[in-house]
């Protein structure tokens, strides 16, 4: 069962301190209904900037990759796609990269070539529907399908302008 704490409750009495200091620590403009409220303001105030403040410094900076490095990781890719853990350790080596770098591009890699593939297929599926399809059909559907086929057509070339180089 639980009670409410009022001021005029008997355990009350232990926050006092706490709630002086609290007092204390507030900007003077800011005006509250009661202890207790500035209390709890400016204690999560508080957690709150130390939270921020650590989640920021902990964060490691994204890996960018030099024109080299990722021409080198996509030619080992066309080569194999996943690539033994001594192949692995060479090429990191000799990029100047850790391994978990390298084994994380090729996981990216894998899930690029997979969302690829379900691209196509819709592609295919697209493209197949519009053949069957009444010559009358609306044109806003038209105009999405060509869309679509622009958009995946660009992703491919430039996909193979990667695999070119």
């Amino acid at each position: 069962m639980a009670t409410s704490i009022t001021i005029g409750h008997p355990s009350f009495s232990a926050f006092k301190p706490y709630l002086r200091l609290a007092n204390q620590t507030i900007d003077n403009t800011t005006s509250y209904s009661n202890d207790a409220t500035t209390y709890i303001t400016a204690n999560l105030d508080k957690s709150l900037a130390s939270v921020n403040v650590t989640s920021t410094t902990r964060r490691r900076q994204r890996t960018t990759f030099t024109s080299v490095q990722a021409d080198t990781l996509e030619k080992e890719y066309l080569t194999d796609q996943y690539m033994p853990r001594s192949r692995r350790l060479l090429i990191a080596r000799s990029l100047g990269l850790n391994e978990s770098q390298v084994k994380t591009w090729f996981q990216n890699r894998r899930a690029k070539d997979k969302r690829n593939d379900k691209n196509a297929t819709l592609l295919r599926h697209t493209t197949s529907s519009n053949a069957s399809s009444p010559p009358d059909s609306s044109p806003e559907v038209n105009e999405n399908n060509s869309a679509l086929i622009q958009h995946l057509c660009s992703k491919t070339f430039n996909q193979m302008q990667l695999t070119l180089r």
